[in-house]
């Protein structure tokens, strides 16, 4: 209607031309009293009726703008049928152009309908972007960590070889501390016993001593009495029994206690018998003794409780060396794999940096489109709140201009026989 509105301000220039309309249309009234053109004033009447009601159409359809000058030239009686005729002719053709500009809006509803799909694709292809630049960042990271990884590994694969390495040394060693600790053991137990044999002997030893010093004191009382036994058997001029003289000038006094041979005997008797008593403990002394000095020497002066830490020591390394050799093989077969993953790493982290800009530029380039698509959906819009929407306003103003349009056509052709002529 705003086009039309446009279209018909061109009509206020045949307001001039007022006069020369109302001079025809006197020269009609009185073509009308003339009595050979009445049954032409009957047509006219006719006519002029149903421009009347064709009028009464047009401004339903105008509204309150019929009042308007640019309307009222077209709306009075003595409107101008040509005039009115152009005029319909042109809301026909605005009615068809605006009918064609809503037709090509087709392709665009497709377009603007499609839009949440491409928002909810754009999101996609963002998180898409955003996934791979998170695995860039961890390829990357992980390409960081690697050496101080693979450091970690070659160390921990080195201190279980060298334990693997010592085994063999540690089971020499344990048999030959399990040597040194039954020598010490035993040497702790024959140290008291020896120290027993010792004393023993020293009081053998004493007791034979003392034995002998009695014999003897036996065999020289025995000898004392005998020479006064035979002192007592001397006569004076007889000779002696046992040297022969027949002098005999100090005779052997008899003691008090007089020793026999009985006396003697028993007393040899006991002194053999502490002797026995003697060899034995001294046998028995240097049995303990050389042990001792066996064990001693294989004991090579280790105290009992540092061989015991030292195998405990060497124990602990024994198992520790079982276990790293348990584990040798999954921790050679880790350090394989962590230098495989950081040759790998570099290639991963090529394609990973690769898909990432992929990933953007297809992000950024659906983002651009979208936003193309927006604007061209706004202007297509054109002020409206979508493009059906304007399309259908188009087609609206199109049915509105095309009634209009057909008002006029009938106006101007019930209002033909009322078309002034020249002078």
């Amino acid at each position: 209607m705003t086009r039309l509105t446009e279209a018909l301000a061109s009509l206020r220039g045949h307001e001039a031309s007022r006069p020369g309309h109302d001079q025809r249309a006197a020269q009609l009234e009185a073509a009308r009293r003339a009595e050979p053109v009445r049954p032409l004033l009957t047509l006219l009447a006719d006519a002029a009726a149903a421009a009347g009601v064709s009028r009464s159409r047009i401004r339903g359809l105008i509204g309150e703008q019929a009042t308007a000058p640019q309307f009222a030239c077209l709306l009075a009686e003595s409107a101008d049928v040509r005039l009115v005729r152009k005029t319909g002719q042109e809301a026909s053709a605005r009615a068809e152009t605006a009918q064609h500009q809503a037709a090509a809006l087709d392709h665009l509803l497709a377009a603007e309908s499609a839009v949440p799909g491409r928002e909810a694709a754009v999101r996609r292809l963002d998180e898409a972007a955003a996934q791979a630049a998170a695995l860039t960042r961890a390829l990357l990271a992980a390409r960081e960590d690697a050496p101080g990884r693979i450091a970690a590994a070659e160390a921990c694969l080195a201190r279980a070889r060298t334990a693997v390495s010592g085994h063999e040394a540690d089971l020499q060693r344990q048999a030959v501390l399990a040597t040194l600790t039954a020598a010490a053991s035993r040497l702790a137990e024959l140290e008291p016993l020896l120290a027993a044999k010792a004393a023993a002997m020293r009081a053998a030893v004493d007791a034979h001593q003392q034995l002998v010093d009695l014999h003897q004191q036996k065999m020289d009382a025995r000898v004392a009495g005998m020479a006064a036994e035979l002192a007592a058997g001397l006569a004076e001029g007889a000779p002696c029994p046992v040297c022969g003289s027949a002098e005999h000038p100090v005779l052997a006094a008899a003691t008090k206690a007089m020793v026999t041979a009985e006396d003697v005997a028993a007393a040899r008797a006991r002194r053999d018998a502490a002797e026995a008593v003697r060899l034995r403990t001294e046998q028995e002394h240097a049995q303990v003794d050389r042990e001792v000095a066996e064990h001693a020497a294989v004991a090579a002066g280790h105290p009992l409780a540092d061989l015991a830490a030292e195998a405990a020591q060497v124990a602990e390394r024994l198992a520790a060396a079982e276990r790293a050799a348990d584990e040798l093989p999954a921790l050679e077969a880790e350090l394989a794999g962590l230098r495989e993953e950081q040759e790998r790493l570099g290639d991963r982290l090529r394609a990973a940096s690769a898909g990432e800009a992929a990933a953007r530029r297809g992000s950024e380039q659906a983002r651009a489109d979208l936003a193309a698509l927006r604007q061209t959906l706004s202007d297509a819009a054109s002020g409206h709140r979508s493009v059906p929407a304007r399309q259908a306003a188009l087609c609206q103003a199109a049915a509105d201009v095309g009634v209009l349009a057909t008002a006029l056509e009938r106006l101007a052709d019930r209002g033909g026989s009322r078309r002034p002529r020249g002078p």
